[in-house]
């Protein structure tokens, strides 16, 4: 009887090796107290998948199972996950979903019904929710920030002729028929883009932070630059430093292939780590 697979959707699968080596006295005991079945050895390896695609399904399996659609929109950005409420994930989905988010940097859900607190409460469970002390925010809930063009109208000039690419979080409810997308781009696929020699160059180089960052979860390197915000190269002449940043902030502005381009609708939800990723 061929070994089952630990996704049911695994065709191919290479059997587990079954370990010789008799448990301790004391484990067993304690095993079979519990009504655990060692007729088959112990411990119990699953089949593992013999191809690349079904390796990378097993740290989301939890999440991916539930949805009806898993979409990536590229290669290297962006998957959209069809058929998920957020408000029903169990923490080992939102695990894997932070995991998703580390991988593919912005993960888009729509059709959400997801009230301001089960946002806020989301946004907990990841992590601390900055709150700026003079943003307009929900009424009693700081930390959800209120965006809109009417709004930010009666605050400061809009600026929607001078685009950039830049840093940040964004949630939209209400979108316009026409326009109004969103593109990202990859720091991770920026980084790829650069020759050898140069990574070693920039490697380790630092602005006000590092040009280059290192996930803590994937461990993979991202290229981290924009032009609002980074300013200087420490330690080079500034003409040097002008030149170096132009031409890493194209690499983000002119490679399509790292981009993803993302259409709304109103009740989408985007969740992204921007530590890899610009948007724009």
């Amino acid at each position: 009887m061929a070994p089952a697979p630990i996704i049911p959707d695994f065709v191919d699968v290479a059997a587990p090796r079954k370990d010789s080596l008799g448990l301790p006295a004391p484990a067993r005991a304690r095993l079979e107290k519990a009504g655990i079945d060692l007729s088959d050895g112990c411990p119990h390896r699953p089949a593992v998948p013999r191809y690349l695609q079904d390796i990378y399904k097993l740290p989301g399996k939890a999440l991916f199972s539930a949805a009806k659609e898993v979409k990536h929109l590229t290669a290297h950005i962006g998957t959209e996950i069809v058929g998920l409420q957020l408000k029903d994930l169990n923490n080992q989905q939102k695990d894997e979903l932070a995991r998703l988010i580390a991988e593919r940097s912005v993960v888009f859900f729509r059709d959400q019904d997801l009230s301001p607190q089960k946002q806020l409460e989301l946004g907990r469970y990841f992590g601390e929710v900055e709150t700026h002390p003079r943003a307009p925010h929900v009424p009693g809930l700081p930390g959800t920030t209120a965006i809109w063009p009417a709004l930010q109208a009666t605050e400061r000039k809009a600026n929607s002729r001078n685009p950039c690419w830049h840093d940040t979080h964004l949630h939209d409810d209400t979108v316009p028929l026409i326009g109004g997308d969103t593109l990202w781009a990859s720091g991770y696929a920026a980084y790829e883009k650069l020759s050898p020699d140069f990574r070693q160059m920039i490697d380790g180089g630092s602005m006000l932070h590092p040009l280059v960052r290192v996930h803590p979860v994937t461990g993979w390197k991202a290229l981290w630059v924009n032009r609002p915000m980074t300013k200087r190269i420490i330690g080079l002449d500034k003409a040097e430093s002008d030149l170096i940043l132009d031409y890493l902030c194209k690499v983000f502005e002119n490679h399509v292939d790292i981009q993803v381009r993302f259409k709304w609708t109103p009740d989408t939800l985007m969740m992204s780590l921007m530590r890899n990723g610009l948007y724009m």
